[in-house]
């Protein structure tokens, strides 16, 4: 077993394979004394990230995206104050919940989470049915609305759902539904 483990996950992955020759099948080969050959890039180990934990502590999906130039113009959460009350705004997220209560009247609530913080989007039945795919199956998801302000209350009320999940096709994320 090496005596440290250093660098990242791919590299102490790599140690330990190494490390395989004590095994009964391995006991004959050599040790290598080579280092982890390949360099790890930002969005792989956004996806280790999620996968083992659901977070990255690293780096955001919607940040990475961004710096790649894949999203287009958008409106981070930390900036929708500065918004006027029914005007038109479009904000990108993680889908991190659905909620559908019964007392609602067919009106879903999402969560959306930016690299800066949480969005209320309230999705009314006729517009998730127009756009079932995205309102239904989303990881990362666009929305065009209308910001609606009360107090320090803000709401986007969905008038367009893009869903980005391909974008990070291999994150493992999941909302957290309530039906």
């Amino acid at each position: 077993m090496p005596k440290q483990f250093r660098g990242n996950r791919y590299a102490t992955r790599w140690q330990l394979m190494d490390s395989s020759s004590d095994l009964p099948l391995f006991r004959d080969v050599q040790d290598s004394s080579e280092e982890y050959p390949f360099a790890i890039n930002e969005y792989d180990e956004l996806v280790e990230d999620y996968s083992a934990t659901g977070l990255s502590l690293n780096q955001h999906p919607i940040t990475l995206l961004d710096k790649a130039g894949r999203l287009g113009r958008f409106t981070r959460q930390r900036d929708l104050q500065q918004i006027r009350h029914h005007s038109m705004v479009t904000v990108i997220g993680v889908v991190t919940g659905r909620q559908s209560p019964g007392t609602a009247g067919g009106v879903t609530f999402f969560t959306l989470e930016d690299d800066t913080g949480n969005i209320n989007v309230v999705v009314w039945q006729a517009t998730a049915r127009e756009q079932k795919q995205a309102y239904l199956t989303s990881k990362i998801l666009k929305v065009k609305g209308v910001i609606e302000k009360e107090g320090e209350v803000i709401h986007i009320i969905a008038g367009q759902l893009i869903d980005l999940s391909d974008e990070l096709a291999q994150l493992s994320s999941r909302s957290r539904d309530f039906h």
